[in-house]
This record gives structure tokens, C-alpha cells and sequence, in this order.
């Protein structure tokens, strides 16, 4: 997506760390909870909703950039 926003999460613990904590998608419906040092790279637009499931124990640590949209 030339000029667009993105959202970029990169995983910085192990799954085994914390309960809970998936990031998750509304359409397509879809979860995940990646190994240390994972990257998801996904637009950050109304059309790709998602969100955080609660943490249930431990900690989730992650590194969360989200790009300008347009030109610098």
C-alpha cells in the first residue's frame, strides 16, 4: 500500500510467558500469539479491525510501530 498507514507488531517474549494476549482480527476472524522476534505487518485501516485478548497471567511484550500516512 504505497503512502498508507500500517501497523507493525513485533513479538519480544515467548508465548509460554503470559495467558492470553492473542492479537486477534475480526474479518477475516482469525488469532494468533507468535514466538519471540515475530513480525505481523498489517494496514491500519476501518477494513482490518483487531485488538488484544485480555492477559491472563504474565506479561506481553511487544514493540508496536505505526507508519505516517503519506509522504514525509
Amino acid at each position: 500500500m504505497v503512502g498508507g498507514e500500517l501497523t507493525l507488531v513485533v513479538w519480544l517474549n515467548m508465548p509460554d510467558d503470559y495467558s492470553g494476549g492473542e492479537l486477534f482480527f475480526v474479518n477475516p476472524a482469525q488469532e494468533i500469539k507468535p514466538p519471540c522476534g515475530s513480525l505481523a505487518a498489517f494496514p491500519a485501516t476501518r477494513d482490518h479491525v483487531h485488538g488484544v485478548r485480555p492477559i491472563t497471567r504474565g506479561e506481553r511484550v511487544t514493540f508496536v510501530v505505526r507508519t505516517a500516512a503519506g509522504p514525509l
